[in-house]
């Protein structure tokens, strides 16, 4: 998959940790213009204004990060870092301001090809870290000073301006500063003797801040660029530009001001009160007004027909509304009938393995209705389970949670790829899974009860494509049913024991 995570424009106050991007290999992931407030305690444990970790090509531009209190320097909590840079890889750490954290920035591990520059470093234990066996390159040029600023009055041979662990080594990250002032990092700290002390070089002139973004390219144009035939819509798969596009609907309904703000957004508005984006608001409207009987009837429509790809020639727009969104809109439909039942206190076994179900799936590609699904499944059964989103969202073609009977069978398939499928089903507990392509890989294998305990874990094998259970002690209901396979995609299958 290729494309763009943003996170951008927040405003998070009194956080235990602000943002966090893992594992990030397959799209660029860029956190920009966030103001992010941390709340202080008195321990060690670790919390991030923002940390990117495991991630290629990644961005931090223009973030403050500050905290809820006051100086750090001489306090007791020792785990808070504004920025945290992980095992990257092209990372760029530019144009940031913090203040008051246990460390400023700290980088872990190998981070190739970092770009650390014109940074604000204020009021720290700790400015720069390097730590377990950090390293960033070269940061600047005899002719370029990367152009961090060390600010405040408070450093000193306690509270360093910069600090190497004793696992590193600031000879593989020279810093090359202009030699006076702000820029010079005076007090620097290193075990044993690896410290910048050493690899400080002077350098003249140096690296600035860009200019603030032209009108169009903010807030309003990473909308814009949603609904337009621009980067993220040119680069986004479906069906995160269906998800994207559904967001904005949200948006501009409550916020008249985003209409006004923009000719793109307004002619987006207007096209998109056509489409599935405006029968599923509607739907919830309908749900939020307890007219519960017009709920059931657009839960009865055909979605096809509500589908919407239309394009403005004059500008630009287009509605990403097709026919390839449908397993979202259909998990909103699925997760709406089982709201229904349970407001009417009517929810079977089955009903609750299917919010397990939806519960389970990804919410990048699935549809933010999991969220939804999630709150509903903790409510009920009074579970707040964490569900690992890690990763969930790099491959576009995973399973996403349709079953498809016949014959007394299950089947759970990857579009053009591997497959499986239970039978019998009913059954006894003696259940056959064959796989639709031979694979004799190891696969990790689960089973939870209507209320969400799993009740069977093992990791099995096929051999000819098949293996068997023997899950003949678990008393009759609806089960799910979940294999994660060789490519760690998750295939999912309800049946019934007798």
């Amino acid at each position: 998959a290729s494309g763009l995570v943003s996170v951008n424009y927040n405003n998070i106050q009194d956080a235990f940790s602000g943002i966090f991007v893992n594992y990030n290999y397959q799209q660029k992931a860029g956190s920009n213009n966030n103001y992010i407030t941390l709340h202080t305690r008195n321990d060690n444990v670790l919390r991030y204004g923002i940390n990117h970790s495991s991630s290629t090509g990644s961005a931090m531009w223009t973030n403050s990060v500050t905290t809820s209190t006051g100086s750090m320097t001489g306090s007791s909590d020792g785990g808070m870092r504004a920025f945290y840079s992980a095992y990257n890889t092209g990372v760029n750490v530019s144009c940031n301001i913090e203040s008051k954290t246990t460390s400023g920035y700290e980088f872990m591990g190998t981070n190739a090809g970092t770009q650390w520059h014109v940074n604000d470093i204020e009021d720290n234990q700790k400015g720069f870290v390097l730590n377990g066996n950090g390293i960033i390159g070269p940061q600047g040029s005899s002719t370029a000073a990367s152009n961090n600023r060390w600010l405040g009055s408070s450093w000193n041979i306690s509270n360093v301006q910069t600090y190497v662990s004793s696992t590193s080594n600031a000879m593989s990250s020279p810093l090359y500063v202009q030699t006076s002032g702000i820029y010079a990092p005076i007090f620097n700290d290193g075990l044993p003797l690896k410290s910048y002390a050493t690899y400080l070089f002077p350098a003249t002139g140096g690296y600035t801040c860009p200019p603030p973004l032209p009108p169009g390219l903010g807030e309003i144009g990473e909308y814009e660029s949603m609904i337009r035939n621009g980067i993220l819509l040119s680069t986004s798969s479906m069906p995160r530009k269906w998800i994207n596009q559904f967001e904005l609907w949200r948006s501009v309904l409550y916020d008249t001001a985003l209409v006004d703000s923009s000719v793109a957004i307004a002619q987006f508005a207007a096209m998109a009160q056509h489409s599935r984006y405006s029968y599923l608001t509607n739907l919830e409207n309908q749900l939020a007004y307890g007219n519960v009987d017009s709920a059931l009837v657009l839960l009865g429509y055909d979605i096809d027909t509500l589908a919407n790809t239309d394009t403005d020639a004059v500008t630009g727009v287009r509605v990403t509304d097709s026919v390839t969104a449908d397993n979202i809109v259909m998990n909103y439909q699925k997760f709406y009938n089982i709201y229904i039942k349970y407001m009417e206190v009517a929810m079977s076994p089955e009903d609750s393995v299917n919010l397990l179900a939806l519960a389970q799936l990804c919410p990048h590609i699935d549809g933010k209705v999991v969220y939804q699904a999630r709150a509903l499944y903790s409510f009920v059964f009074n579970d707040l389970n964490m569900f690992n989103d890690d990763s969930c969202m790099g491959v576009d073609t995973m399973y996403v949670g349709e079953w498809k009977h016949g014959g007394g069978s299950v089947t759970a398939q990857d579009i053009g790829g591997q497959g499986y499928k239970l039978h019998p089903n009913p059954n006894n507990g003696n259940i056959t899974l064959q796989q639709l392509v031979s694979d004799t890989g190891i696969v990790r294998i689960e089973v939870y009860d209507v209320v969400g305990r799993s009740i069977y874990r093992n990791k099995r094998s096929f051999i000819n494509k098949t293996t068997n259970l023997h899950l003949d002690n678990i008393v009759p209901g609806v089960y799910l049913l979940q294999i994660i396979g060789v490519d760690d995609k998750a295939y999912r299958f309800k049946f019934v024991k007798e």
